[in-house]
């Protein structure tokens, strides 16, 4: 009863574990598609400032305010690599801890099984 406790506290432990490197992964790639809607719309101001025969200045303004949101989305993306291999991993041991919870519980099973199975034939044994 206690490695059945124990493996399902583990199991829990795991759970909470992947939730939270799903949680972090959601959030960076929030940060990420968000990043990349800034540029694209730097980018249209940008063009409808061409349209209007905007000055120089004012393109090079959105022009490296286009470049900077771009870095931040890749790098967003570097960091979404990083918690997606760590969700990955997280759900490679919660499978495991999830395993090793039902193994447990069908040796417990097969003992209680086996246990039942003696008391049975020492019953019919004594009435012998």
């Amino acid at each position: 009863m206690k490695n059945n406790s124990w493996t399902s506290r583990l199991h829990r432990v795991r759970e909470l574990k992947l939730r939270s490197a799903m949680a972090s992964l959601h959030q960076i790639l929030a940060r990420r598609n968000t990043a990349r809607a800034s540029a694209e719309r730097i980018a249209d101001a940008a063009d409808s400032l061409i349209a209007d025969n905007a000055a120089l200045a004012d393109l090079s303004m959105l022009g490296e305010a286009r470049l900077l949101w771009h870095r931040r989305a890749q790098q967003f993306g570097k960091q979404a690599e990083g918690a997606a291999a760590t969700a990955i991993e997280a759900q490679h041991r919660t499978d495991q801890a999830a395993k090793l919870a039902h193994q447990q519980k069908r040796a417990e099973a097969a003992s209680r099984e086996r246990r039942t199975e003696i008391q049975a034939e020492e019953y019919f044994a004594w009435r012998r």
